[in-house]
């Protein structure tokens, strides 16, 4: 079976960050996340108009210690209080 999840994590001078994407073309797939991104904010970009486009979620989400994300979906977390 293939990895349908596409992970990216680092640091800069704001924290750390994760960058989930989600491969799978029909299933919602969910991500155990690593301890520093239980908390964190979420920023999404969701498939619409048939995957032609993406929507922006912005900011109104924080993770718990796992995160769903729907078939080809994006997401960025960023940890809670510049953890680094």
């Amino acid at each position: 079976s293939l990895p349908w999840i596409d992970a990216l994590a680092g640091r800069n001078d704001s924290g750390a960050w994760l960058l989930l994407t989600n491969r799978h073309p029909t299933e919602t797939l969910t991500v155990e996340l690593p301890g520093a991104f239980a908390g964190a904010t979420v920023d999404r970009l969701l498939p619409e108009n048939n995957n032609l486009a993406f929507r922006v979620q912005d900011g109104g989400e924080t993770a718990a210690a796992t995160l769903d994300l729907p078939a080809w979906s994006h997401a960025r977390l960023r940890a809670k209080g510049g953890e680094k």
